[in-house]
């Protein structure tokens, strides 16, 4: 879906961060088709210049593994510029690294080459869209109810399963990828009850003591900690890895129930 060009609306600046020349293109295409401007930099450094310079609607980076550059950046962005949107790109997505940007408040975390999830320019839009409704007053939200929205449409976007469960294994929220999972039935599913549960009894007992692993206070009043297994899938198909972990650890910035693990 590509959006018209409107003359009405200002044309905003983009950063582009990095060297990565194909993305670089992939990205100026889609903003032009959008109307707006691309600007370049190689490194924060130079990208920090440009933030000085002059407002910036959105900041585009790339993840990389094992390199905090990024989340410096990020968090700089935060910091001194908080109106403007951020995406990151990855080719190497993590939970972990997921949860920390989010926690950051990023628009978007999106794994190359791009084939999968909503297209570019869809996301694209949203977030300039964001920065517009920001910026301009047309609508005013409450800073936690943007917060929300940005991690509702983080955690939607994330190219692995997420689901949130309460001390009985009862689906309380469930992203896109997690979703497809459980509606195959092969490894994992919900019953009747709405419980999550898996297809051999044994794994669904280990599943649930991971849970209350990760439970504040259980088993032995100790630090929540979860883990991880493996669940067992019909014929030749690999099994699926099951990480289990508190919610409050992950997302310090939203308050969840005690009682509810990821």
């Amino acid at each position: 879906m590509k959006y018209p060009i409107s003359t009405s609306r200002p044309r905003l600046r983009v950063l582009i961060i990095g060297q990565d020349t194909g993305v670089h293109w992939l990205f100026n295409r889609e903003v032009k088709q959008l109307g707006h401007l691309l600007l370049r930099a190689r490194d924060s450094a130079k990208a920090k210049v440009i933030l000085a310079e002059g407002p910036v609607a959105l900041a585009i980076m790339e993840d990389l593994p094992g390199d905090e550059e990024a989340v410096v950046l990020v968090q700089h962005i935060r910091q001194l510029y908080p109106d403007t949107e951020v995406v990151l790109y990855t080719s190497a997505p993590t939970h972990e690294r997921a949860f920390t940007f989010g926690n950051l408040k990023v628009a978007a975390y999106l794994v190359k080459p791009f084939t999968h999830g909503p297209p570019l320019d869809e996301v694209l839009a949203d977030a300039l869209a964001h920065f517009v409704q920001k910026t301009t007053g047309e609508q005013v939200h409450e800073k936690q109810d943007l917060r929300m929205t940005a991690l509702a449409r983080l955690v939607d976007r994330l190219p692995m399963g997420l689901v949130l469960v309460n001390a009985q294994r009862t689906v309380l929220l469930a992203n896109q990828t997690a979703q497809e999972i459980l509606s195959e039935t092969d490894g994992l599913r919900t019953n009747e009850h709405n419980m999550l549960e898996a297809e051999r009894a044994e794994d669904t007992a280990t599943m649930q003591r991971l849970i209350d692993a990760a439970l504040p206070g259980t088993p032995n009043e100790g630090f929540p900690t979860g883990g991880a297994t493996t669940i067992q899938r019909s014929g030749v198909r690999p099994p699926l890895c099951l990480m289990v972990g508190p919610l409050e650890m992950a997302l310090d910035n939203v308050r969840a129930p005690d009682s509810v693990v990821a």
